[in-house]
């Protein structure tokens, strides 16, 4: 006996996950014992189990997810009796955690009932790898999928990449917003509604989201530049800092990877010295990445006090002017570079004028 001779038309009988005998002996245990799926104990999962011939893992999880199938996949033909009623047996249309407000529903969904339609949806990326290594389902949260009602199907609008990430871990299924579309050109817009004005955070909105985490390092980070008078860019917050506001975080961060406290320490003890005015362009991510970098190649050569004098007198635009035309040189050349050496460079030629060939810093061969 199949499910087609129970009622069933062919998509509904394709997707059902037991036999017609199996169900039968999970709805006459469930009588007998007068348990609904819910009730369903530890010791009754294992005498199913036995029964129907399944594990008692694969069991429990495949009740979870026909519990959850929706009426498209189940139909109107006799199944799991749910609340132990012999006059209604099918009552899982729609599961208990259904909720559905402004035509738009939540609810999980078995992952191997959601499609993907490749004609407007996204290839597959290799981050959906990285996803995986590091699942969390509190950051995965929902994604969005169509009810295509001419198919009676689901198809992944937005969370692909999450959807193919739950997969790699063996999850069976997945958070859902479900909404209902007609068709796929339909699906198609609402897909580049989503995606089309799509932001990524940037470097600042990363480290404010890690600096409210806990994280150490961006603590760490925070509190240096406060003690030395400086401020770090946030959205939405307008505060007055003593010697001026700093915007480009990157840099500060691969100082701080590469010399922990100590060396932002230095880095933040020079630029509190050397600046005079809140718009210095030392505070710009083009010098301070020409700074640290300095202050790491040279070491202990360096004559700090030096160094403050040469950037209370040195004319940046003329030192970018000319850190640029290195640059260029060395990409005509073939040898290219960060800009952060060639802006240490020009730092090194003003350092080094009027010093003794004994105490130059000689720059100009950086990274040779």
């Amino acid at each position: 006996m199949c499910w087609i001779d129970n009622g069933c038309n062919a998509f509904e009988a394709s997707n059902r996950i037991f036999s017609v005998d199996q169900a039968k002996a999970i709805r006459d245990y469930q009588r007998k014992n007068k348990r609904g799926i819910d009730r369903l104990t530890g010791d009754d999962i294992k005498i199913l189990a036995e029964q129907i011939g399944w594990s008692p893992r694969r069991l429990r999880d495949d009740l979870g997810r026909e519990r959850r199938r929706s009426r498209a996949y189940i139909g109107d033909a006799p199944y799991l009796n749910y609340r132990n009623s012999k006059e209604k047996a099918v009552v899982n249309s729609k599961p208990s955690n259904y909720l559905v407000k402004n035509g738009i529903a939540a609810t999980w969904l078995p992952i191997d009932l959601i499609c993907v339609d490749p004609d407007y949806q996204r290839a597959l990326k290799i981050r959906h790898t990285s996803y995986a290594d590091e699942w969390d389902w509190r950051a995965c949260g929902a994604i969005t999928v169509s009810h295509r009602e001419s198919e009676g199907r689901y198809y992944v609008i937005d969370g692909f990449q999450r959807l193919n990430a739950a997969s790699l871990v063996d999850e069976r299924e997945m958070l859902c917003v479900v909404v209902q579309c007609s068709s796929k050109s339909v699906e198609a817009d609402l897909f580049c509604k989503i995606n089309i004005d799509r932001l990524n955070l940037n470097q600042l909105e990363k480290f404010w989201a890690g600096y409210e985490s806990g994280a150490v390092m961006y603590a760490d980070i925070v509190n240096v530049c406060n003690k030395y008078g400086f401020g770090i860019k946030r959205d939405g917050r307008s505060v007055t800092y003593e010697r001026g506001t700093i915007a480009s975080v990157a840099k500060l961060m691969f100082c701080y990877k590469r010399g922990g406290v100590s060396g932002l320490i230095t880095l933040m003890e020079v630029l509190s010295k050397s600046v005079l005015d809140k718009r210095s362009p030392l505070l710009t991510g083009f010098w301070i990445g020409g700074v640290e970098y300095f202050l790491k190649i040279a070491g202990d050569r360096i004559d700090l006090d030096r160094l403050v004098q040469v950037f209370r007198a040195m004319d940046f635009d003329a030192a970018r002017a000319e850190a640029s035309l290195w640059q260029n040189r060395a990409k005509v050349t073939g040898l290219g570079g960060g800009g952060a050496r060639f802006f240490a460079m020009a730092i090194g030629t003003a350092y080094d004028r009027r010093l003794s060939k004994s105490k130059k810093i000689n720059f100009n061969c950086l990274g040779d």
